[in-house]
């Protein structure tokens, strides 16, 4: 699970949390990884992308796998079709 810890510094960090039951069932190992770095990461990606202005697509294997808004403003001229044309992969 994810939770927010405070440091000693008293800054904000993000953490991904995992609790398991040890073999003797007696006690818990708990493992903590602090994500806050990806976290901030994977928001600043976010903003870019979405909020640009400028068609960008994502592809893998030679498939759009996600395209930020400004494709379907530019679907027409980029692919020589209207935004319904486009192929979707689910």
């Amino acid at each position: 699970f994810i939770k927010k810890c405070i440091r000693k510094s008293g800054e904000i960090a993000i953490t991904n949390m995992s609790i398991s039951l040890m073999d003797d069932k007696k006690r818990m190992l708990v493992n903590t990884k602090d994500i806050t770095f990806e976290r901030e990461q994977k928001e600043l990606f976010e903003k870019l992308f979405y909020g640009s202005s400028d068609p960008i697509l994502l592809l893998k294997d030679g498939k759009f796998v996600e395209a930020n808004d400004a494709i379907l403003k530019h679907a027409s001229i980029l692919f020589r079709c209207s935004p319904m044309q486009l192929p979707v992969y689910a």
